[in-house]
């Protein structure tokens, strides 16, 4: 079962991309529902060069992106300006593991300047994800970065929509609210994912940083998790 869980998430990070996407320029049935079984086909390789024209990209705001660093189950980022948490019991994807999300080598991962401008320049870049391998429930932190300037509401909007289109895992919308997190304002959206008989509760928190928005995803099973508990300010 939890393994089943795992795969749903991985859908819904995949569905931030197609966001990112629906502002580039594609036609709409490019945009197709995310069919769980084809996850891996669903994942397009990133053009940084394709970005760089569609989005201006400047020197500092390269130089300062960040893919960030654990100590023990401590982890931080200055770029995103953002501290997590892992709970105990909890285990955490590998340099590797994140790196194959975002179809690089574990090499780009080092921390090289070049190496982090050209993956600051990618559609979807992935920092964390931490999940408790009993349950399922999981936090992610990614960013995403359309190909045109968007606003808020316009990215808002265009998510939620992806979500109400997927076939495969059926998405039920709650509300959408401001809050405060770490510091800064978010948007926090509320949904039930279901497939077949399995559902879980997610809440998708969302600002804009720059060219970037930033998420973080939260799959609760069991309803117990509360994010001021792993999300911390700096």
């Amino acid at each position: 079962m939890v393994k089943r869980l795992l795969s749903i998430i991985c859908v819904v990070m995949l569905l931030f991309s197609l966001v990112a996407c629906d502002f580039g320029g594609k036609k709409e049935e490019e945009v197709k529902p995310v069919n769980e079984e084809v996850v891996e086909e669903v994942k397009q390789e990133e053009k940084g060069e394709e970005i760089v024209e569609e989005v201006s990209n400047s020197k500092e705001e390269s130089f300062n992106f960040s893919l960030g660093s654990w100590n023990e189950d401590i982890y931080t980022n200055d770029f995103l300006s953002m501290k997590v948490k892992m709970p105990s019991g909890w285990e955490k994807y590998s340099d590797e593991q994140i790196a194959q999300l975002m179809n690089l080598g574990l090499d780009s991962m080092d921390g090289d300047t070049e190496a982090m401008r050209k993956i600051a320049e990618q559609t979807s870049v992935y920092y964390l994800v931490i999940s408790n391998p009993n349950t399922g429930s999981s936090v992610q932190v990614m960013t995403e970065k359309p190909l045109r300037k968007v606003s808020m509401d316009e990215y808002i909007s265009s998510f939620k929509s992806i979500l109400e289109s997927q076939t495969t895992v059926k998405f039920t919308i709650g509300e959408t609210k401001d809050i405060k997190l770490h510091g800064f304002d978010y948007k926090e959206i509320s949904a039930t994912a279901t497939v077949n008989d399995i559902s879980m509760a997610q809440n998708y928190y969302i600002r804009q940083l720059g060219d970037y928005f930033v998420c973080i995803i939260v799959t609760d099973i069991g309803g117990t998790l509360n994010i001021n508990d792993f999300v911390l300010a700096l």
